[in-house]
């Protein structure tokens, strides 16, 4: 005859085992997304490294994206990209909140009341709204298939072509002037530095280095090349003429001549 069990007896072995049961760590569970159509160049829990441009500003720094399962995880900057070189701000590193981030914008959205001089775009566009948006910025196109969309457009006076820049000027101060130099640094540090670096050696590849002897030759012998460059813009240069002031440019200029070996 088997041993019989008090009812106390019992519910301290029950009381116990739901203790136990309590303190087991818990199991985490783990959601599987098999995937339709796997990506051919991915294997299941292996990264796969993509090269592409941030976008994030106007910069356009290079970036490599880890994805894996076909879902980027990761941004960090290409070290093989002669603008950032393997450095990425805040802005591209938090580049994938644009694609996970739930507060993100899933569709056109219109200017709303807001409060003091923001304003708020949280009041969504219906489709009805979307396609009037639309057909009003297909009004302003000339694809001559949708002629009797464009709006007529009375003439124009002519624009002024702006005269194009001389290299063979000098440069109108002297290349002494302690006052233009000073003012040229100050633009220079504000403007310049990132793509020529601090001290004018040059930050980037294929820009020149003006605490040598050559480029300073070159600077004072014809100083209008370098003016040019520096309003009309060349290669990956951007134009300063729309931002400085001619004689905000000859001042840089100036500058960059006093940093003679």
């Amino acid at each position: 005859m088997g041993k019989e069990i008090s009812r106390r007896t019992f519910l301290k072995v029950v009381a116990g085992a739901a203790a136990a049961s309590g303190l087991s760590p818990q199991v985490r569970r783990i959601a599987l997304e098999p995937f339709v159509r796997p990506p051919e160049e991915g294997l299941p829990g292996r990264a796969t490294w993509f090269a592409s441009t941030c976008r994030q500003c106007p910069a356009g720094c290079g970036i490599i994206v880890r994805v894996i399962n076909g879902r980027a995880r990761k941004i960090e900057g290409n070290p093989n990209h002669p603008l950032n070189r393997g450095k990425l701000c805040a802005r591209g590193q938090a580049g994938l909140q644009v694609l996970y981030n739930p507060d993100r914008l899933h569709n056109a959205v219109r200017q709303s009341a807001g409060r003091g001089s923001m304003p708020a775009w949280q009041s969504r566009l219906s489709q009805d709204e979307r396609w009037d948006v639309i057909d009003y910025l297909r009004t302003f196109t000339y694809d001559p298939t949708l002629t009797e969309e464009v709006v007529s457009v009375g003439p124009q006076a002519p624009t002024k072509t702006p005269a194009a820049c001389n290299p063979g000027q000098e440069n109108p101060l002297a290349w002494e002037d302690l006052t233009a130099i000073e003012t040229g640094q100050v633009t220079y540090q504000a403007q310049c530095v990132l793509c020529h670096g601090q001290d004018g050696s040059g930050g980037l590849p294929n820009t020149p280095d003006f605490t040598s002897g050559e480029a300073q030759d070159k600077l004072h012998e014809s100083p209008g090349n370098f003016y040019c460059a520096i309003s009309e813009g060349v290669g990956a240069m951007p134009s300063f003429g729309n931002q400085l002031s001619q004689e905000s440019q000859w001042q840089v200029i100036t500058y960059l001549g006093s940093l003679a070996p």
